[in-house]
């Protein structure tokens, strides 16, 4: 969010590049510890290996695109620790980012897609795409129909994902499960949100010499609130 704007304000050396090596770091970081953790559980959990040499991740402009291919006859277990582990290492990239104050929108959808070397296309696509645009907060959300498959099965934690009613920049709302990505700041990072959270949203909106204009307001509203609702997590509540 706000990338036309950061290289209004900003550049080419400097900040810039230093705001480019955390778009393109972080991800590769996140890769890494996907086969970090495929390669400590592959002996005893053949799930890690196959999401490691699935997990991929491409990055343009300003969009952090990850894939991830199911094997073929996936049983419906092996679905869901996909779908959770996806949000975990989602989780990870939306919650230093926004420290870093580069506040994103996210969608996690399962569509069709293929994918040769740096290129992505197909329908899955698509739609992950044109619904991250919709949304108006940052945040990071289950498509619609892949929030309905999740809230039918009990095995995932109501702390991580919550349903929400998710402003959207027509104006409207759709019930969508967000993810609490809240979860993956260090306690000093809890602290500054939980103690002033205006400050720590717009901290980020304005971060890397960005404006924030009346137009946005209202994204940072929407931001504040929905982050509220992730703080009454009781792992936050009964926190010092």
């Amino acid at each position: 969010m706000g990338y036309q704007n950061f290289l209004e304000n900003n550049s080419a050396t400097d900040s810039a590049l230093e705001v480019l090596d955390i778009i393109v770091g972080i991800p590769r970081q996140v890769e890494r510890t996907s086969a970090k953790e495929a390669k400590i559980f592959a002996q005893e959990d053949s799930f890690y290996g196959q999401f490691s040499k699935n997990f991929n991740h491409l990055v343009f402009s300003d969009t952090v695109v990850f894939t991830l291919n199911y094997p073929k006859q996936s049983n419906p277990d092996w679905i869901n620790r996909a779908r959770h582990t996806m949000s975990y290492y989602s989780s990870i990239l939306f919650a230093e980012m926004f420290k870093n104050g580069l506040p994103m929108r996210g969608v996690i959808h399962e569509g069709d897609f293929i994918s040769k070397e740096m290129c992505f296309a197909g329908k899955g696509i698509v739609e992950a795409y044109q619904l991250c645009e919709s949304l108006n907060m940052s945040g990071l959300v289950f498509s619609e129909q892949l929030s309905k498959d999740i809230d039918k099965d009990n095995s995932d934690s109501e702390e991580s994902h919550f349903t929400y009613l998710t402003p959207m920049k027509n104006g409207g709302e759709i019930k969508l499960l967000n993810i609490n990505w809240l979860e993956y700041l260090d306690d000093n990072e809890i602290s500054l949100c939980k103690n002033d959270i205006e400050n720590y949203v717009l901290k980020s909106f304005w971060g890397h010499q960005k404006d924030c204009s009346n137009a946005v307001d209202i994204k940072v509203r929407n931001t504040v609130k929905v982050m509220r609702k992730m703080l009454l997590n009781p792992h936050f509540v009964d926190s010092v």
